[in-house]
C-alpha cells in the first residue's frame, strides 16, 4: 500500500507516495475510512505529488473511470481535486476528468497543494 487516507477539514485526503499503480486506487475501495467518508463529506483529494513513479496508462485510467461512473450513480455530488505528480501526470488526470464529464461530479486538476487549499478552502498544514 503506497497511500494514506486522512480526514482533514471535512475532506477525504488521499496521499500517494513512492511507486503507485492502479491497484492502489482499487484498494482504496476496501478501506474503512474511504467510501463512507467520501459519501458523507463529498470532497476528495487525490494527491500524487509525493509519488516517485506513477505506473498508470491512459487505458488503465479509463478503466478506473468506469468504476467511478458506477459510484456516481450512488453519489450524485462529489468534488474531486487531483494534485499532479508533475507535468507528465496531466494527460492521465485530464483523461479521468473527461471520462467523468457527464456525471454531476466536479473534478479539478492542480499542480500544488496550495491550489487545492484555494479550491476547497482548507489549510495546507498536515
Amino acid at each position: 500500500m503506497s497511500y494514506s487516507i486522512d480526514i482533514l477539514e471535512h475532506i477525504v485526503y488521499v496521499t500517494f507516495t513512492g511507486d503507485s499503480d492502479p491497484l492502489d486506487l482499487i484498494s482504496l475501495m476496501s478501506e474503512p475510512l474511504f467510501l463512507p467518508n467520501v459519501a458523507k463529506l463529498q470532497r476528495l483529494v487525490f494527491d500524487f505529488s509525493q509519488t516517485t513513479d506513477l505506473n498508470m496508462s491512459l487505458d488503465e485510467v479509463r478503466q478506473l473511470s468506469v468504476v467511478a461512473k458506477v459510484e456516481a450513480t450512488f453519489l450524485s455530488t462529489l468534488h474531486i481535486v487531483i494534485v499532479l505528480s508533475g507535468p507528465n501526470g496531466r494527460p492521465r488526470a485530464e483523461a479521468y476528468q473527461q471520462a467523468l464529464s457527464r456525471t454531476t461530479w466536479r473534478i479539478d486538476i492542480v499542480e500544488t497543494k496550495a491550489q487545492t487549499a484555494t479550491l476547497l478552502a482548507i489549510a495546507t498544514d498536515r
